[in-house]
């Protein structure tokens, strides 16, 4: 069977991302609903880390929001504001700048997305032992709702 290559310029249909999805990260567990992608995934930064619920919610032509179900990062973070989110609880989180085009639709959410995640949620847990970002990147203005 002859493989079809995306072009640069095609973007990735929600149906696409859905079986990437399920081929890179076969644990998960996904759904197509009325034109959104919605898939949960565990994620355990580190052999010595705890495990991370995620759930990815993606439209097309919109920009994936990733939620930190399960734990809950406020609850671990006490009084500290987490960096690097755009909402704190649940904490969404900021993995990309948009207006610098370091993700699109034409790029697989199981390659970006969610490896992205593993490594948020590495330099989390690194922020909760040291008390410094060491992720780099820009902080957004995060809402408290």
């Amino acid at each position: 069977m002859k493989r079809r290559f995306i072009s640069a310029q095609d973007n990735l249909s929600l149906t696409q991302q859905y079986l990437l999805l399920g081929r890179d990260f076969p644990a998960g567990v996904g759904q197509l609903r009325n034109g959104c992608l919605i898939w949960r995934q565990v994620l355990q930064p580190t052999l010595v880390s705890r495990e991370y619920s995620l759930r990815v919610r993606y439209r097309l032509n919109t920009f994936p929001q990733i939620l930190v179900e399960e734990p809950r990062l406020k609850g671990l973070a006490g009084d500290e504001t987490i960096p690097h989110v755009y909402r704190q609880d649940p904490a969404e989180l900021c993995l990309f700048q948009p207006a610098r085009e370091e993700w699109s639709a034409r790029r697989s959410l199981s390659e970006t997305i969610i490896p992205w995640s593993a490594l948020w949620l590495f330099y989390f847990e690194d922020w909760l032992a040291s008390g410094n970002w060491n992720g780099g990147g820009e902080h957004p203005k995060a809402s408290t709702n």
